[in-house]
């Protein structure tokens, strides 16, 4: 019976000490919201892309109909939007990025859909919806065009000017527009300013292997 005794009071010590960790552990992860909302440090993906300026990189690629791409082939100022299946921010702007493509189309600025498939994921509805633009690319995970243009986040926009140098870039499209001040478009949309990207921050979904950069809460 003493040892029976002696048991139920270890055993009610361990429950205990169990108990208070545990405690300790979320009163813990309760504060590391606070701590970064009040200036804490957090990892943010490097967005990458082209600096303005800097020459579009060589690429060739097959559209979904079965056309050939290339920078040579470039006919004047050109949009390049990149776009991913398993970024919801991407099904939110590749309409806008769509209509964009055809008021641009007016003034005769191209436009280049480039669409990051994940393996598994089915990219037809993001393609329809992107066809708009005159030239969608299917590629893999991380794909050949991504890389060349070293874009680590999606959706991702890259303005090709008439020399070949880019123009402009961002994460929103309508500041990569912007980013030469002669160009006589400016987009107003609910995603131009402010808007939700996967990763908050006003930072988009990151591609494979991307790089991370120190930000602040």
């Amino acid at each position: 019976m003493a040892v029976l005794s002696a048991a139920v009071v270890v055993l009610a010590v361990i429950v205990l000490l169990n108990l208070a960790v545990t405690a300790a552990v979320i009163r813990r992860l309760r504060r590391q919201p606070a701590a970064t909302a009040a200036g804490g440090a957090v990892t943010l993906p490097d967005p990458g892309g082209p600096a303005r300026g800097e020459p579009i990189p060589d690429f060739a690629a097959a559209t979904v109909d079965g056309r050939e791409v290339t920078r040579a082939g470039l006919a004047g100022r050109t949009v390049i939007g990149f776009f991913s299946t398993s970024c919801s921010s991407c099904a939110r702007e590749a309409p806008v990025f769509a209509d964009a493509a055809a008021t641009l189309a007016a003034d005769g600025v191209g436009a280049l859909a480039v669409v990051q498939r994940k393996r598994g994921d089915d990219a037809t509805e993001l393609a329809q919806v992107l066809a708009p633009t005159g030239a969608v690319v299917l590629e893999g995970a991380p794909g050949p065009l991504l890389r060349a243009f070293r874009v680590n986040v999606t959706p991702f926009y890259v303005l090709s000017g008439a020399t070949g140098a880019t123009e402009g870039s961002g994460e929103d499209l309508a500041a990569a527009l912007a980013s030469t001040h002669d160009h006589p478009h400016q987009l107003r949309h609910p995603l131009a300013h402010g808007h939700d990207h996967d990763h908050g921050h006003g930072h988009g979904h990151a591609t494979d292997g991307a790089p991370a950069r120190a930000g602040r809460g």
